[in-house]
């Protein structure tokens, strides 16, 4: 069924945005953007925790918890966006904000 689809798509997401978190944890950020850098790594986690929250609603089956499920996830997708603008994150982010692989 179509709740069915969504705890798929949504088992599929979670490790991808872990990834991302993984990855973005990894990297130093310049001393002027701590705060931003902090601001995105918790949206992260906010949607992978919310993605996750959608998986285990949508394989209830429950319609009316899947959609608000679904609308939390949405948000915490939204927060991310908001996050990485915030950030001035682009393709271009490494030559633009100086982030970069941590060597440590």
């Amino acid at each position: 069924g179509r709740t069915g689809d969504v705890d798929a798509f949504a088992q599929e997401l979670v490790p991808i945005v872990a990834n991302w978190r993984s990855r973005f944890e990894a990297l130093q950020v310049p001393s002027d953007r701590v705060a931003q850098a902090e601001g995105l790594e918790g949206t992260l986690l906010e949607a992978e925790v919310e993605l996750g929250g959608l998986a285990r609603v949508a394989a209830s089956g429950d319609r009316r918890e899947v959609v608000a499920s679904a609308e939390e996830a949405d948000d915490a997708s939204v927060g991310v966006e908001e996050a990485v603008a915030e950030l001035g994150l682009s393709e271009c982010a490494s030559a633009r904000i100086g982030l970069s692989e941590n060597t440590r």
